[in-house]
Order: C-alpha cells, then sequence, then structure tokens
C-alpha cells in the first residue's frame, strides 16, 4: 500500500503536468501600429485647472462632472440615479472650455445662444462651476426658454461651453436606460 500511494501521486503529478502539452499559445500578428515609426498619435488630455466640478440642473435632473470626467446625475431618461464618464474628445472641450472661462474676467454684458436645432433634451437649466477654493461662477442659464445666457466674454468658448454641456446632459439621460424614450 505504500508504494502505491506514491506510484498514485507520481501518475497525477504528471497528468496535471501533461495538460499543457499539445496546446500552443495563439500569437496576435502585429499590426501596423505595433511596428516602430507607426505608433498611434499621443492622446491629449485637459487638466481642469482651478477648478473641481460643474454643477448642473437640465431635464428636470441634478447633473455634476467633476474636474476627471465623471459625472452623476440625479434622473437618467428612466428615472433612475446614473453615473458614468464622458468620451475624452468631450472632456478636452469641457475642460478647456471651463479652464478659459474660469481664467477670464466676466464680461459686463449677458450674451444669449440660440438652443441647439433638433434636440428635445438639452441644458435647459442652469450650470456653475466651483472653484477649487469652493467659490461659485455662474456659467449659463437656459431657463428662459430662448437659448442659454451668460456674461461669458468670449462667445465662441461660451459656445462650445453650451454644446459640451448640452452633450453631457445627453449622455446622462442616455446612462443606464436602456429604453430611450425618445
Amino acid at each position: 500500500m505504500k508504494i502505491q500511494i506514491p506510484l498514485l501521486f507520481a501518475g497525477c503529478l504528471a497528468l496535471v503536468l501533461c495538460l499543457g502539452c499539445g496546446s500552443s499559445k495563439v500569437v496576435e500578428p502585429q499590426t501596423q501600429a505595433d511596428e516602430p515609426g507607426n505608433a498611434p498619435a499621443p492622446v491629449t488630455l485637459v487638466y481642469a485647472e482651478g477648478w473641481t466640478d460643474i454643477a448642473m440642473v437640465a431635464n428636470w435632473a441634478k447633473t455634476g462632472v467633476d474636474h476627471l470626467g465623471h459625472f452623476v446625475t440625479s434622473r437618467n431618461a428612466c428615472g433612475k440615479d446614473e453615473s458614468g464618464a464622458i468620451a475624452l474628445d468631450l472632456w478636452n472641450v469641457l475642460a478647456k472650455a471651463v479652464n478659459e472661462i474660469v481664467g477670464a474676467e466676466a464680461g459686463s454684458e449677458e450674451i444669449c445662444l440660440p438652443l441647439p436645432q433638433d434636440q428635445r433634451r438639452y441644458m435647459d437649466g442652469t450650470a456653475e462651476v466651483v472653484l477649487s477654493n469652493g467659490t461659485k461662477i455662474p456659467l449659463l442659464d437656459s431657463t428662459r426658454g430662448t437659448g442659454a445666457c451668460s456674461k461669458i466674454k468670449n462667445r465662441a468658448t461660451a459656445e462650445a461651453l453650451f454644446n459640451a454641456l448640452n452633450e453631457v446632459v445627453l449622455i446622462a439621460d442616455k446612462e443606464g436606460c436602456s429604453v430611450l424614450p425618445y
């Protein structure tokens, strides 16, 4: 009996070791991007400078975007709390616009932008940025129904911000909602 146990153990060990015998590792062929000189273009990331969050009220929901591109909404299109992250290209547009606004002085006159064409859901409330020191700066007010108004001096920056916030609202509205009402 003493001889059979070591033989049984040795047989099991040999079986376990040979399970890998004959198997092959699949190696994917190199793509052009893997070859030297054909590397994909580096991704540029715009960092939040001097601010921590954007707080919005839109589509009957409170939606916040943090300085890392994550969002949380109190109500998506299915009526549930949800969270997620926005795409890097959208984040870069949003962060660049907010960085410029935070670093600039507010204008004395309010400019208003038209609502987006062919969009049923949009940033139809208010948006403000929370600075690193806790101070809040109003970004947009869309509660008048005619468009978004703000005291952002640079109209191109205001338009980029309004369009980016509209996209964030749409993304937050769709997050976690498989059956959209629109």
